[in-house]
Formats: C-alpha cells, structure tokens, sequence
C-alpha cells in the first residue's frame, strides 16, 4: 500500500516509467505503478488519455524461460490495458546488432567474463540501451519524467551495499 500511495503523489506531478524486466522486483512495482494509475483514474486525477508507461530491455541473452515469460507478461499487459482503457505507452529496447552478444564475443571484441570480474554485459546490453530509452521518453515528456525501479535490499549482501551506499534505501516520494 505504501508504494501505491507513493506512486501516486509523485504521479501527481510527473509522469512515471516503470522500468520492467518482469522479473519479481520489478512486477511488484508495474503492479504498484498499475493499482496507482488505476486510482488516479478513479479519483479523476487522470483520465484515459493519461500515459501507463512501461519500458523493458531485450538483452538477447536472456535465459529462454525468462523470455517466454516477458513475452507472456508483455502481451497479458497490452491486452488488459485495452480492456482497462488505459493508454498503455509501452518502450522495447534491445541492443544495436553491434552490441549484441554474439557480436561482441564472437568478433573477439570481448571476452567472457564473470559475475565476479566485470559488468560490460550489463552495462553495454542493458545499461546503454535503458539510458537510450529513457532519453526517448524524457524527450517525449518534457523531462517530466520519474523512473521507477524494483530492487530488494534483501537479494544480495552486495546490493543491499550498493543501495545504502547510494542512499536509494532511504528514498521517499
């Protein structure tokens, strides 16, 4: 309930992008984001014309499972928003052929690497490609954008780190 009454305040005032792999984080937060532009509807803070907008990035690299199940998540998505009459803008990225896996290691541009040595996969297939559509979006908003993102201090001692180092554990709408 927090997350929806936060959502909600910010979406007051920006639009927001939930940033979604459809894995259990980031769900919870579309589901969030969802109930709360839901809400706002309801409220008649928005109407119809009111942008849901979902941005997911197509590595190519991803286990097949996890992909069939983003397939599966984006296609229940885009049909319950029809049926829900809201104006679902949903953004696909995926890397430049150039930037794909097969090109980087294969071409010998890369080597394979680790969870433990490096984090080019990340941030060359991924990274690059959510900071492209964001610009995208910002663009197409004015800049009056929030992005919203799901990650758990529990997942890892590592992230839990990061994220205090950061700050993004005490952040507030």
């Amino acid at each position: 309930r927090k997350a929806v009454d936060d959502i909600k305040a910010i979406r007051k005032s920006y639009i927001t992008v939930c940033a979604c792999s459809f894995g259990k984080d980031s769900t919870v937060v579309l589901l969030a984001n969802l109930t709360a532009h839901i809400e706002l509807m309801n409220e008649g803070l928005l109407d119809s014309s009111s942008p849901l907008v979902v941005s997911h990035i197509d590595t190519g690299v991803e286990n097949f499972l996890m992909q069939m199940l983003c397939n599966w998540e984006i296609r229940r998505l885009k049909r319950y928003c029809k049926l829900a009459n809201i104006n679902l803008d949903f953004r696909f990225g995926t890397p430049p052929l150039a930037k794909q896996w097969t090109s980087l290691f294969i071409s010998g541009q890369k080597i394979v690497s680790s969870s433990r040595t490096n984090n080019d996969c990340s941030v060359i297939m991924k990274i690059d490609n959510a900071a492209k559509l964001e610009r995208e979006i910002e663009q197409a908003y004015q800049g009056r954008v929030v992005t919203l993102l799901g990650s758990r201090l529990d997942e890892s001692v590592a992230r839990a780190t990061k994220m205090r180092r950061a700050g993004t554990d005490k952040v507030t709408a």
